[in-house]
């Protein structure tokens, strides 16, 4: 998994036409390939961004993301107007005050999660907006272990009532489509795995 960081400018990055444009740039800048990658938007430069902006960059890339796992299980057969699959996993680095006060509403109104990693080294992260309290667990125990396969986590978390395999798989499945997690085919299982090595939730 690659990791590559979009430094946005600032120190105000206003409407849906800045943010279309900072994404463009970000496109010709990172090589986003079928492969995989990471992005970073780093606000550090940033004081004022509103909720337009935020919803044309961070939270598009999120759909742009979910809609390439859609379209590679086949829930959907072609990407909405306005919107390409992208294998790609955003995060968000050093926003702050209003900015993330605005980011956190958009996530928490559309249900989604979003790792905002910490520190110069970005190995740790803390997850933003909604995530199902079984996800949580989850991604815990996932990142736990670095990587492993639903057979893995129901050997190293054995829970009472017990978790079947086929319940972990599909937290992971579900881990996966909402960006929070890589994967990789491993015999007939999905190895998945955190792309930081300590995830604060909750």
């Amino acid at each position: 998994m690659n990791f590559s960081t979009f430094k946005v400018p600032g120190p105000m990055r206003l409407g849906a036409t800045a943010g279309q444009g900072d994404v463009a740039s970000l496109l010709a800048q990172v090589d986003v390939s079928s492969n995989g990658g990471v992005v970073i938007f780093d606000f550090d430069a940033v004081e004022v961004a509103n909720a337009s902006y935020l919803r044309a960059t961070v939270l598009w890339l999120l759909h742009a993301g979910t809609l390439f796992v859609d379209l590679e299980e086949g829930r959907v057969r072609a990407a909405p107007a306005g919107l390409a699959p992208l294998n790609v996993i955003p995060m968000v680095a050093n926003i702050r005050g209003e900015v993330m006060d605005d980011l956190t509403t958009l996530l928490n109104s559309e249900g989604l999660p979003l790792l905002l990693v910490q520190g110069n080294e970005r190995r740790t992260a803390r997850c933003l907006g909604r995530l199902d309290p079984a996800l949580r667990e989850t991604l815990a125990a996932l990142t736990t272990l670095g990587s492993a396969t639903a057979t893995m986590l129901c050997e190293q978390f054995p829970q009472r009532p017990p978790i079947r395999p086929s319940a972990w798989s599909n937290r992971l499945s579900d881990l996966h489509r909402l960006r929070l997690v890589t994967r990789t085919r491993e015999g007939r299982q999905w190895r998945y795995a955190s792309p930081v090595e300590e995830v604060q939730v909750g």
